[in-house]
């Protein structure tokens, strides 16, 4: 019996040494990877600043589509002068379920 728990004791401690090495090996990689990701950072920020020296915004790709919510609709002037437009309550009131007309006011 003695023996037995003698040997499970090496074995933790064997297991505590080996976890031990690898928490250091993780480490020394997440600072590599930390290192490397700062220095290709730095690059592209120096390589932005060369070739524009503003901040342009992110280019958005052409096939991505837009979302628009809400009331607010595009018309041409001549629509827009001849026809006013209702107020945004109650042109959403139709296209409501009745469950939320309590809400709209």
């Amino acid at each position: 019996m003695f023996d037995s728990i003698s040997a499970l004791q090496k074995k933790e401690k064997a297991l505590t040494d080996q976890n031990g090495v690898l928490q250091k090996f993780m480490e020394a990689e997440k600072e590599k990877n930390k290192a490397l990701m700062n220095a290709q950072l730095r690059e592209q920020q120096n390589g932005a600043s060369t070739s524009s020296p503003s901040l342009s915004p992110p280019i958005v790709p052409d096939s991505m589509p837009t979302l628009n919510i809400g009331p607010c609709q595009h018309r041409g002037a001549a629509e827009s002068e001849s026809e006013p437009s209702p107020a945004p309550a109650q042109a959403n009131r139709g296209n409501l379920p009745p469950w939320m007309l309590r809400t709209v006011k």
